[in-house]
């Protein structure tokens, strides 16, 4: 059984030659003692942090503990407290942008919210411009509940391409490149486009957070956001002490906000479903994220639902962009497959009106069992949804 197995996943990587496939993952950590982290803008070299407590839906006056940045990190010990908190950040910082020594006042600080704090452990938050904009998205839901700051954060770290949470930015400088992760280094690269954007526009940080706030994946937002992060990586600006002289493949179109489509099975036979093939035509306005090349970007694909619990399962996709297809497949070589949702697929919308689920095709259906075999089970369906 174990060489049919084998069999059929050459057979199925060799029909989606040249393809490939995506996962994720993130800090899980879900408790606190100890609140520390990067706060940046860029990094702030000198100032001040103070971690607030969430009651009844509202950061409270009085915070629970204050503690110096220095260099960019900060570490204060909250207590016994346990609920949602807000941590916000001031003091001097030096403007990517402009290389001037600028300052992020006390009578508008940087924010951070998180939607737990649990007696007794310890946890790393970063405050940036980015984890503002999230704190400002979270407040115009009308509260500051567990929900709400969890909601907020994911839609800018959806927008802006990355963990705004989970992610702590580089400093913006060729030799802490060196070794940071593309994620830590995309970060920065973001909070130096939010600089540019203040020296393109000649406005304040706060009246710049305020702007993208209001414009959040709008395409104004998006377009300025974009540009200022070619302008700043242009070889031509000497303030750019990176070393990035281009736009990174995971960093294009930041600044809107994204759709997700799911792929889900359903059927009496799900269970026999070992894997399965299909090819998704996709509607004008349905972009996938792709590198320089073409091809797609790891993180479009990712296992959900059964596939995500399941072993050493894969997903496997070649996307034709001239014709808008993709053709996909998933290999669950030790089964576990159940009813319900398997894939979801990162893409971007264009257009003033956003196409529906219902708009994608689904052609060429296959699906296989443990042995090789195909499954002639017409009550196997896969359904999209788009939200």
């Amino acid at each position: 059984m174990n060489h049919v197995k084998h069999m059929l996943a050459i057979a199925l990587l060799t029909l989606l030659a040249a393809c490939g496939g995506g996962g994720g993952g993130g800090n899980t950590s879900s408790a606190v003692t100890t609140v520390g982290g990067v706060a940046s803008k860029g990094i702030i070299t000198k100032g001040t942090v103070a971690v607030y407590p969430v009651t009844n839906g509202v950061k409270a006056g009085t915070a629970l503990a204050v503690g110096s940045i220095n260099n960019g990190t900060y570490s204060v010990n909250i207590g016994d407290y346990s609920g949602p908190i807000v941590v916000e950040a001031y003091g001097e910082y030096s403007d990517e942008a402009t290389g001037k020594t600028l300052t992020v006042p006390a009578s508008a600080p940087l924010r951070a919210a998180l939607n737990y704090a649990t007696t007794g452990k310890s946890f790393t938050l970063p405050v940036t411009p980015l984890t503002d904009l999230a704190y400002r998205q979270a407040i115009q839901s009308g509260a500051l509940t567990a929900t709400s700051i969890q909601a907020a954060n994911d839609q800018v770290s959806y927008a802006m391409r990355l963990d705004i949470i989970n992610t702590i930015p580089a400093a913006p400088t060729l030799t802490a490149f060196a070794s940071a992760t593309q994620s830590q280094k995309d970060y920065a690269l973001i909070l130096a486009a939010v600089s540019q954007v203040m020296a393109t526009q000649g406005t304040t940080l706060e009246a710049t957070l305020a702007n993208l706030n209001s414009g959040l994946a709008s395409t104004e937002t998006a377009t300025a956001l974009n540009n200022a992060l070619a302008t700043y990586v242009d070889p031509a600006n000497t303030n750019n002490t990176t070393g990035v002289t281009t736009v990174p493949d995971t960093l294009k179109n930041i600044g809107t906000i994204g759709k997700k489509l799911t792929l889900s099975l359903s059927g009496n036979g799900v269970s026999s479903v070992q894997a399965f093939s299909v090819i998704l035509t996709l509607p004008d306005g349905i972009l996938l994220r792709t590198n320089s090349d073409g091809t797609l970007l790891d993180s479009v694909f990712v296992k959900a639902g059964s596939a995500a619990t399941a072993l050493n399962v894969q997903i496997i996709a070649r996307y034709d962009a001239a014709n808008r297809t993709v053709d996909l497949a998933l290999l669950a070589p030790n089964g576990g497959l159940t009813t319900g949702n398997v894939i979801n697929i990162t893409c971007d919308t264009s257009g003033s009106t956003t196409p529906q689920a219902s708009d994608v095709g689904l052609g060429n259906l296959k699906f296989w069992d443990q042995y090789g075999a195909r499954i002639l089970d017409t009550t196997l369906q896969p359904t999209l949804s788009l939200n």
